[in-house]
């Protein structure tokens, strides 16, 4: 956490161009965008932070294709191979992300594409799952309820009946799918031979997958009929499109500084070695449906084959020094998780209390495990 003072630079164009001039990665300065709605065909296929006359000078993203700092995150019409399917970082402070979020204008000419699809960046905040197959209820000759391992009338272990995947008994969502077969067994101590009486029903866990979904697409996004969000798919051909995505900022939904992946969706696919090298919650096991790592940009054909993409990850600095020398040092953007500054309003000395360097947890710090949700 940095505490320092400076002066806004602020850069003057005649005109309204994406790119009106040029700032060092560490200054606050971003010319005003195109406005929306008007699609520019010899600007490209393109997506970039939107900047209002309001929030110009306010913050300092740096959007760039992932091959170089100088690289726009654009496709030309005329590209060719890999120059159609490109990866885009968005550069943030991360208490800037975290107050005002992104906002992401993207640009489709009219000559490029027949149809055009928009899939949001979202992830599994709570691990989802299918109960088990079988719950076995046992009361004994006491009337004690649990398991009976050995069926000899007493009780002798507890009975499971709860999903590890249903978290209402947090206040949370449930879930847990599945179907399941409840055996209820109860001791009949009369008769010729005292045992058991068993009753079997047929019965559901009651959950959903989708209830443990997170991120941008959770809000912006209309659910389907199974919980899932869905995506528009528009035609454009002879038409283009020009639109700002604006997911609702952090602060909004009051999301605490452990889930700073809300909307920094960047990871290093050498921390998540197994599956297709994405983060677990974004692919989870067997049943659930796959989300979206990305915030991902589709130009369709009319059979729809992807004729150009763009796959944009939000990235989160810790430190203003850190985002200042971006350029020669990328990779210093994530700091530890025990890493700590001391607090320069105290005056002890020792000083007494120290601050967070790393305040809003990404991808790099929860690794392969599920951050959580606000519920």
């Amino acid at each position: 956490m940095v505490f320092r003072h400076g002066v806004l630079a602020i850069c003057l164009a005649t005109v309204l161009l994406l790119s009106a001039c040029e700032a060092e990665p560490g200054e606050p300065t971003q010319p005003v965008s195109p406005p929306v709605g008007e699609v520019d065909d010899s600007a490209g296929f393109y997506v970039e932070q939107f900047i209002t006359e309001a929030t110009a000078g306010k913050t300092r993203y740096v959007t760039h294709r992932d091959t170089a700092l100088d690289d726009e995150c654009k496709i030309e019409a005329d590209a060719t191979g890999d120059d159609r399917d490109i990866q885009c970082i968005m550069e943030v402070d991360e208490l800037d992300l975290y107050v005002q979020g992104v906002a992401l204008q993207y640009n489709v000419p009219t000559t490029m594409c027949t149809y055009f699809l928009m899939v949001p960046y979202y992830y599994y905040g709570l691990e989802p799952g299918t109960g088990p197959t079988t719950v076995q209820v046992d009361t004994d000759a006491s009337g004690a309820v649990g398991i009976d391992n050995d069926s000899d009338g007493v009780i002798d272990g507890a009975a499971t009946t709860t999903c590890q995947y249903d978290y209402t008994s947090a206040e949370g969502p449930n879930c847990c799918e599945g179907n399941y077969t409840r055996v209820d067994r109860t001791w009949n101590a009369t008769g010729t031979t005292p045992g058991y009486e068993t009753k079997t029903t047929q019965t559901k866990w009651g959950g959903s997958f989708a209830a443990c979904i997170d991120g941008p697409a959770k809000y912006t996004q209309t659910p389907g009929r199974d919980g899932y969000p869905t995506f528009e798919i528009n035609y454009v051909e002879g038409l283009g499109l020009n639109k700002a995505y604006e997911p609702p900022p952090p602060i909004e939904n009051l999301y605490p500084r452990s889930l700073g992946v809300y909307l920094a969706n960047w990871f290093d696919p050498a921390d998540h070695p197994t599956g297709d090298n994405t983060p677990l919650p974004t692919r989870p096991g067997t049943g659930a449906r796959v989300t979206s790592p990305y915030y991902s940009f589709y130009c369709l054909d009319r059979d729809r084959e992807v004729l150009a993409r763009i796959r944009l990850m939000v990235r989160d600095w810790d430190t203003s020094e850190a985002f200042e020398a971006m350029e020669t040092d990328p990779d210093a953007h994530s700091v530890g998780l025990g890493t700590f500054e001391d607090d320069p309003f105290d005056t002890a000395d020792p000083p007494a209390y120290n601050t967070y360097v790393n305040d809003y947890y990404d991808w790099g710090d929860w690794g392969n495990s599920y951050p959580g949700l606000v519920f």
